[in-house]
Order: structure tokens, then sequence, then C-alpha cells
């Protein structure tokens, strides 16, 4: 019931989230420290939330691997932290990558896009940053200008 009642909020949250003229959008080609494959293509930034729009580039030629993210009311879920002032805002949903225990499968040579959804952020310098988890994705210093 939990993970039925998150989904229907996570619908709701990236259905509010639609470009719109006052949104401001930043397009960027910014790589996990540590995974090569996988990248943040654009911030859009909003007076409702931010979504964080990424690719994850499957470069293995004869096989498959699996992406997930942790609900966000797990402490290894996503979130930003403002760099200025350690300010923390957890993601609130996901898009297009399964929620743990799930997994979504990226085939060999393909490349999958998702969506990331936080609380508004401030502009200025960011990291984006998984919690507790075995290889959490870390992606540090993103500048919004």
């Amino acid at each position: 019931m939990k993970k039925q009642a998150w989904a229907l909020g996570a619908i709701m949250l990236i259905g509010a989230m639609t470009a719109n003229a006052a949104d401001k959008v930043y397009t960027l080609q910014h790589r996990e420290q540590s995974d090569s494959r996988l990248y943040i293509t654009s911030v859009v930034v909003g007076e409702e939330q931010t979504r964080v729009d990424l690719e994850y580039r499957s470069d293995c030629s004869n096989c498959e691997t699996n992406i997930k993210v942790a609900a966000p009311d797990m402490g290894a879920t996503m979130y930003i932290q403002d760099t200025s002032n350690g300010k923390v805002y957890r993601m609130r949903g996901a898009e297009g990558i399964a929620i743990a225990p799930d997994k979504t499968f990226v085939k060999a040579g393909s490349t999958r896009k998702f969506s990331l959804y936080f609380p508004p952020i401030p502009m200025g310098e960011f990291d984006l940053l998984e919690g507790a988890t075995k290889e959490p994705w870390k992606f540090r210093n993103i500048v919004l200008r």
C-alpha cells in the first residue's frame, strides 16, 4: 500500500512538472564522479520543484546493466546539497527509472534517460548525491548560471 501511495504521488508530481516560461532550464554534460556512463543532461528549476534529467549510456557490447534509485522515504535516496550552506533537498520522485527493490534494465549499447524530482533549489552550486548505499552515485560541483 505504501508503495502504491508513493507511486500515485510521484505521478501527480511528474504531471505537474512541465517546463513553462517561468522555469529556468540549464543544459549540462556533468559526469558522475566514478561512472563515466552516467551524466546529468539538464536541470529544470521551477517555482514548485526541480527536475534533474540524467542519461545512463551502456558501454558493454554483450551484457545488460540494471539501475535503480531508493524511494524518497529511504535513507539511501538521492538528494541535492547546496554547497554554499549545506542545506539538503531530498528526492520527491522519479520517472524513467525503477524504485528499489525493482530494477530498470539497460540493454547492451543502449541509453536510458530518466528524471529525478526535488523541491525547488536556489541558483548557484550544488552536489547531487545518493544516500547510504554500497556504490553511491556522486555528482559534485554542479553549477547553475
